[in-house]
Parts: structure tokens; C-alpha cells; sequence
């Protein structure tokens, strides 16, 4: 007699040996996610499911060399010669992916992004020639693509100066259902317009997540060659991303010699403007803020360098001396949609040096878009000064807006609940803490953050973690000397996994936590920018 069995594979999860078997060796957190996702029941089972396991991060970075032998660098081929052209990939993450098979790791992407560096050494090339290099090149980098489906970043470092506006070809043929931003060097849209001819109209198709635009540049902007100031070439593409949701520009890292390039920046944020684009700037290094030809800072408002002070969304400086505090005051209170703030503080007790000059007051509650704020105290005696330190750090903590709700603290130590308590007063919605080098005088001081879902410090401290924590990762970095605390003990590693279901461990002793396996992503994302790092 012939029976049927019908077995589905939820019945299947519902048996707790086979289901621990399954999400043991056969499912990356990224595979439960999505399993989570599938129905009701599935949540349940695995969100309420124990997961231990070891994890590992790395730098991606592909690279991709096209030359011809025998020929010099840059030289140009003969009309015959292009099937001489060689084309050499170095990729180590296939072998990353067997050794995953064999040791079970949770792999992660540091950043979840592709750093893709093209060296192209075959000089000048017949436009139909190019456009065989083209396809060639994008084939091969799909490949490499297609094996990163989880990347959301795609980076295009600069390798080879006088061949980049390759790279804007490249990106006509990509193709990736994931990647929400592209990181393209500024030169590559410096070139003459007879290096774009054949360029297709709508450049990003083949990217249906894409949101954002990142332009970077380098001192080999100025040291290298001239640019060409192409506004056709910028319009094309502009044009062309204006069609994405949500289409936003980045500026970031501008180079040395920016100064030099100020009215081709114009022109990109002119034609920006003109395409309803949204507009960041993050000002990431002092030369930005620097005036070269008197030799002393400048203010935004009259400087050539921040005609339109409403797009700064980052910035980030050095408080070497009160004077510089002083320039720092006048620029920030007109970034009106300033997100992120980092101050580097090389100077202490500035709090009472102002004082002492009889400083008019000074705040920051105008700037109602600051959702995150870093406090790097680079003070080499520091550590002689708790007092002042703490001091210092209220009264900043004082001149912040109540929209804050990311702090990142570099280099404190012994800190009371009186501090803390001082830095929620005027920070009420601060939801996480990153913290790197800071230790804490009393057992309590994080209960005074009555809002905060995620703590992440790159070194372990005996410290209570209030019960609104819903992510917790704990390093086991050591930098300063005072810090002398070891890495997580099997008593607090036994104390976390009691309340935390999910697990995340390395060989050097760096811990992750949590519960929502829903919101692994999220948290990847925080983590990827504040914890795993190389």
C-alpha cells in the first residue's frame, strides 16, 4: 500500500535538533534574516533560536590590469594589435569562499563594498577599439560582481590617473541589484569630451538601488595634469542619475590643492541644482578650512571655498589652540543642515581659556539636523587632568542640540554618573554610544541614557548595560595605558548570551550581541563604520 508523506520544510524547523543543525552549519546571519522573513512562524523560530558563531572580516579589493607586452607604459597600440591586450584579474575572494565552507565563519565585508582598482595601461585606443576594452573590462567586473550580491557599496579607487574616464564607460555596462552607492574619483569626469564619445545615454540602468553619488579626489588632481572644465560630460551624467529615487551628490575628501579646482566645483553643483539633485558635503580634512594665501582660517560665509555653506552634512576639524575654537564657532552656527560633527581636541581646560577672554555665549542648538556627535580628546597629558576633562566634556555637551542621537567619545576615562548624567540632559535621545579608549568610574554611569539601543566599545569595561540596549559589541582594543581591562571573561560572555540569543566572535576576542536577527543589517551597518575594522 503506497502513502503519501507531505513535509514541509517549516515541519522540518519545528524539529529543534535538525533546525540547530541547519542554522549551525548551513545559514549565514544574513541567510536567517531572510529565512525570518518568510512567514510568522519562521520569525519565531528563529529569533528565539540560540546562534554561536565565529566571524571574520576583510578589505575587498579586486583589481583589474590591462597592458600589452612589450609595449611602454601608456603607449598607444597599433590598429591591428588589440587582440594583444591582456587582461589580468587578482581576486582572492573565491578562495575566501571555499575556506568559508570549511571553517563555517560569518564572513564580513568591512563596509560591504566593493573597492575596485582598474590599472589601464593601453594608452590611446580607436573608439571602436575602446569599446572592446569596455565590454572586455565590464564583463569581467559583472563577474566580480555577481559573486558580491550583498555589497551596497561599489568604491573606484585611483590607480592609474591618465586613463580614469575609462571608469565612465565602465559603469554604463554594470549591472548589481544591490549597490546604493558609487564612490567615483573626481578626475575621471576631468577628461576632454573625445574620451566619452560613444558614452550611453542613461549610464546607471543597470544599478535599481542606486541613491547616491560619492565624488572624491586626490593631490594627483593638480600634480599629474590639467582637468578640462567638460560641462557636456557633467550634464550627461547628472542628466542621467537625476532619474534614480532619491538622487543625492557627495563631496568628500577634495584633495590638497582644492583651491585650484573651486570653479569646476561650481559648475558640478550648478548642474546638480539645476537637476533637483540633493547636495552633501563632508568636510573630512582642515585644508578645506584653510585659506592658503594669508595663511589663516576663513570664514564660510566670505571664503570662495563655502559659497553655499547649506550643503555641509559632515564636518570634521582639529581645536588646536582657542583661536582655532573661536573660527570653528563662527562656521558651524551657519551649517544649517549639519549632521555630523567631529572635533579633534588637542587643547584642555578651553572652557575656562574662554572664560578668561570673555567669550560671547556660544551654542549649537540652531543646527536642528545634528544627529551624530564625535569627541576625539587628543590631549597628551590628558590622562593627568580627569577633572578637567570631565569638565570640558559637559560644558560641550552643553552647547549641543537635543536632535542628537549617535555620541562616539575618543579617549575618556573614569567617567561619573554625574558626567553622564549632564551629557543626557542636554543630549536626551541618544540611542548609541561608541566608545573607544573610555572607561567609567561607576558601575551605573550608562543608566542615565534612558533612550539607548546599541553600545559599542572597541575595549571591554566592567560596566552595567542598561536594558533599552538592544545591540551590544565589545572590542578588545587597547590603546592607552590606563585602560588595563582584559578581554571579555567567561562569566560576562555567559552573562550577555543569557540575555542576547544571537553571538558573534572572533579570534581576537571581539564580542557582538543581540536579539533581532530582523534588524541584522542595521546593526551590520553601524558595526561596519564603528567597530569592524582592520
Amino acid at each position: 500500500m503506497n502513502s503519501e508523506c507531505n513535509i514541509s520544510f517549516i515541519d522540518i524547523m519545528r524539529i529543534s535538533l535538525i533546525r540547530k543543525r541547519i542554522i549551525k552549519n548551513y545559514l549565514s546571519i544574513s541567510d536567517l534574516k531572510n529565512l525570518s522573513q518568510t512567514c510568522q512562524w519562521m520569525n519565531y523560530l528563529v529569533n528565539n533560536e540560540n546562534v554561536s558563531r565565529k566571524m571574520v572580516w576583510y578589505n575587498d579589493m579586486p583589481h583589474m590590469k590591462i597592458h600589452v607586452p612589450g609595449h611602454g607604459f601608456f603607449k598607444p597600440l597599433g590598429k591591428n594589435n588589440l587582440n594583444g591586450v591582456i587582461f589580468e584579474k587578482e581576486d582572492r575572494y573565491p578562495f575566501f569562499l571555499k575556506e568559508k565552507k570549511k571553517f563555517n565563519k560569518e564572513i564580513i565585508n568591512i563596509g560591504d563594498c566593493i573597492c575596485l582598482s582598474v590599472e589601464n595601461s593601453t594608452g590611446n585606443l580607436r573608439d571602436k577599439d575602446n569599446k572592446i576594452v569596455v565590454n572586455k573590462l565590464s564583463s569581467e567586473i559583472n563577474n566580480i560582481c555577481k559573486i558580491r550580491k550583498y555589497a551596497i557599496t561599489l568604491r573606484f579607487m585611483e590607480y592609474c590617473f591618465y586613463n580614469d574616464f575609462i571608469i565612465i564607460h565602465i559603469l554604463s555596462y554594470l549591472k548589481h541589484s544591490n549597490i546604493k552607492s558609487i564612490h567615483i574619483p573626481l578626475h575621471s569626469l576631468m577628461f576632454g569630451s573625445q574620451k566619452y564619445n560613444g558614452l550611453k545615454e542613461d549610464i546607471f540602468e543597470g544599478f535599481n538601488q542606486l541613491n547616491e553619488i560619492v565624488l572624491f579626489s586626490s593631490p594627483a588632481i593638480n600634480a599629474i595634469t590639467t582637468f578640462v572644465k567638460n560641462r557636456t560630460i557633467i550634464n550627461h551624467i547628472f542628466k542621467a542619475f537625476s532619474k534614480v529615487k532619491n538622487a543625492t551628490l557627495v563631496f568628500r575628501d577634495l584633495g590638497c590643492d582644492y583651491n585650484s579646482i573651486t570653479d569646476y566645483i561650481h559648475m558640478i553643483l550648478e548642474i546638480a541644482v539645476k537637476y533637483e539633485i540633493k547636495i552633501k558635503w563632508d568636510i573630512t580634512s582642515t585644508f578645506e578650512f584653510f585659506n592658503a594665501k594669508r595663511n589663516v582660517n576663513c570664514s564660510i560665509i566670505n571664503c570662495n571655498h563655502f559659497p553655499l555653506q547649506k550643503f555641509v552634512s559632515s564636518f570634521s576639524v582639529n581645536i588646536t589652540n582657542i583661536d582655532s575654537f573661536f573660527n570653528v564657532k563662527e562656521n558651524l552656527i551657519y551649517m544649517e543642515n549639519l549632521e555630523t560633527l567631529k572635533l579633534k581636541i588637542y587643547v584642555s581646560d578651553f572652557k575656562m581659556k574662554l572664560l578668561n577672554r570673555n567669550c560671547e555665549e556660544f551654542s549649537l542648538k540652531n543646527c536642528k539636523k545634528l544627529k551624530k556627535i564625535i569627541l576625539d580628546f587628543k590631549s597628551s597629558s590628558i590622562e593627568l587632568e580627569t577633572e578637567i576633562l570631565h569638565n570640558d566634556l559637559k560644558y560641550l555637551a552643553s552647547l549641543m542640540p537635543e536632535s542628537v542621537e549617535k555620541l562616539e567619545l575618543h579617549n575618556c576615562y573614569e567617567l561619573t554618573r554625574e558626567v553622564t548624567e549632564v551629557i543626557s540632559k542636554y543630549m536626551p535621545n541618544i540611542k548609541v554610544i561608541i566608545a573607544n579608549n573610555v572607561s567609567y568610574s561607576d558601575y551605573d554611569s550608562l543608566e542615565s541614557f534612558k533612550n539607548l539601543l546599541a553600545y559599542i566599545s572597541r575595549n571591554n569595561v566592567f560596566i552595567k548595560i542598561p536594558n533599552t540596549v538592544q545591540l551590544l559589541a565589545v572590542g578588545n582594543v587597547k590603546k592607552l595605558s590606563f585602560l588595563n581591562d582584559p578581554p571579555l571573561n567567561e562569566k560576562q560572555v555567559n552573562e550577555y548570551s543569557k540575555r542576547f540569543s544571537k553571538k558573534l566572535s572572533n579570534n581576537k576576542d571581539d564580542y557582538i550581541f543581540f536579539n533581532n536577527i530582523y534588524q541584522w543589517d542595521m546593526y551590520k551597518n553601524l558595526l561596519l563604520n564603528n567597530f569592524i575594522t582592520f
